[in-house]
């Protein structure tokens, strides 16, 4: 606050900008819109103090940032002190109803604030995400929101089932006509409401489905376009993948209650085609496990035991299971199932360094693992994983193992293959280290490895603005850089990299970068 006060003391006659002003109401910073009222050219001008001050930019977004701070004292001191500001109060206006202040939202309207009648916009699903029933009703008795029957999938989605029954009872209300298109809402509402844990409103919606008996979807075409909001998804085996995907158990068991009998809906299983090809396939028991949602998957398991013939499981259960780390899974299935796994199991338990998994695995099952479960865990700096794959199985690794240790900057992966392995490593290492600016890395290679590197090292460490990096390979390897080394630095705005470059390497750039740099970055 200091140095904004000897600024605006010892220069003047500067702009400042509505973006800073917005900034200051967003902070609710009272006393430094009070400092800017204070040195505004306008308002010394007014006391006889002429050529003194700044030109203050007071509109814009600066009353709907005060809004959106709920500081309605500033909002009334803007309007009081700077009144003929060209305030943006439509922006004000929706930033009251999304914060849910209606007396703000009154008065913005009492003083001209506009909003489109039968407009489903932004502003009015954000009030019906947050479940402002208050606001919602608010709108409606306004007139400012006509076509409420499209927030129910809105609504649906984030469990608010007071509004929803509210804006049903309403819209029957109003025109008993439209009922069919009230089912079909519900109907497409179903799915989001389940698949975000909300069983409570999936009943609801379910319950006036019903009522109607079954009817199809219908398109309801309106000035405002609520044929797009109508095309939801119908509850089918999607539906239930998703609850299980994230372990609704209870809205699992329902989905099945309700709709596991319907033979036109395959509640377990999803298989989708583009193009005449297997685009999704997906069955609801694979991802239960693969989630690690263990009491889900028994509830699958006895539904299959009690004779239900759609669930399926394969390896891909035990395959998730294991790379997500649920060993209660993986346990089960064992006990279980005869589906097994495949060495993707071990390979990705090994990768995200599932060292208890991995060593199950090898005890109790027979798939084994390949080469990718020790250059996967190296390059994700699972050292122990790594030396207990190196003390206890076969298939070693390769020099992508070192690379990819090089590259994500494990040093103490790098010494260790480098001790105790002999496959070593590419030019890649060093090139791809250097490339994300692990210059420790860079160096130990330089003086433990014979690999070397290539001028895409020093290319892409100028790229992504590695100065130092450049810098080491400059003095102390030999390979150098290409032209490209200056057009990326120059692209990204590395402003030191491309001084280094030019003078001390005598790099030059392309024509296109020059044209590129001229255009586009004038403080190069």
């Amino acid at each position: 606050m200091a140095t904004i006060k000897w600024l605006l003391t010892k220069f003047q006659g500067f702009s400042i900008s509505s973006e800073v002003v917005t900034r200051a109401c967003k902070a609710g910073a009272m006393d430094l819109l009070q400092l800017f009222y204070e040195n505004d050219s306008r308002v010394l001008e007014q006391r006889g103090e002429i050529g003194r001050g700044h030109s203050i930019k007071w509109g814009n977004l600066t009353m709907s940032a005060a809004v959106l701070s709920r500081r309605s004292d500033i909002v009334w001191w803007l309007h009081r002190h700077i009144p003929d500001a060209n305030y943006d109060l439509d922006a004000a206006l929706r930033s009251a109803l999304i914060m849910g202040d209606i007396i703000m939202a009154e008065w913005l309207a009492s003083h001209g604030a506009r909003r489109s009648k039968n407009s489903v916009d932004i502003t009015t699903r954000g009030v019906a995400a947050n479940g402002r029933l208050d606001v919602l009703q608010w709108l409606v008795d306004k007139g400012r929101c006509k076509n409420i029957i499209a927030m129910v999938p809105i609504a649906a989605q984030n469990g608010h089932l007071e509004m929803l029954r509210w804006i049903v009872d309403w819209t029957l209300q109003k025109n008993a006509a439209v009922k069919r298109d009230v089912v079909a809402m519900a109907m497409s509402a179903i799915h989001v409401a389940a698949t975000h844990g909300h069983l409570q409103t999936a009943k609801y919606l379910r319950d006036i489905a019903l009522q109607a008996g079954c009817i199809g979807l219908t398109m309801v075409l309106t000035d405002d376009g609520l044929d797009v909001i109508l095309c939801g998804q119908r509850v089918s085996g999607m539906t239930m993948i998703m609850a299980a995907n994230k372990g609704f158990l209870d809205v699992v068991q329902w989905l099945y209650t309700e709709y596991g009998h319907d033979c036109q809906t395959d509640i377990f299983n999803i298989g989708v085609r583009r193009r005449g090809r297997l685009w999704m396939d997906a069955n609801a028991m694979d991802t239960a496990a693969e989630d690690g949602h263990l009491d889900v998957l028994k509830y699958f398991y006895e539904l299959q035991i009690a004779g239900e013939t759609r669930l399926q499981c394969t390896k891909n259960a035990m395959d998730g299971a294991a790379k997500n780390g649920y060993l209660g899974v993986v346990k089960f299935l064992h006990d279980n199932r005869r589906e097994g796994c495949t060495t993707v199991a071990m390979d990705t338990a090994a990768a995200h360094g599932h060292l208890d998994m991995v060593k199950w695995l090898h005890q109790y099952r027979t798939e084994g693992c390949t080469h990718v479960a020790m250059d996967r865990a190296a390059s994700l700096g699972h050292i122990e994983v790594v030396e207990w794959l190196h003390e206890n199985r076969t298939e070693g690794c390769t020099t992508r193992a070192m690379d990819n240790a090089a590259t994500t900057g494990h040093l103490e992966m790098v010494k260790w293959l480098h001790s105790n392995r002999s496959e070593g490593c590419t030019h890649d290492a060093m090139d791809e280290a250097a490339a994300h600016g692990y210059l420790h890395v860079v160096k130990w290679l330089h003086s433990h490895r014979t690999e070397g590197c290539t001028e895409r090292a020093m290319d892409e460490a100028a790229a992504n603005g590695h100065f130092k990096v450049v810098q080491w390979l400059y003095v102390s390897r030999g390979e150098g850089c290409s032209s490209s080394a200056l057009d990326y630095a120059a692209a990204c705005n590395e402003f030191e990299v491309v001084l280094f470059l030019n003078f001390q390497c005598q790099t030059g750039c392309t024509r296109d970068a020059a044209i590129d740099t001229r255009d586009n970055h004038v403080e190069l």
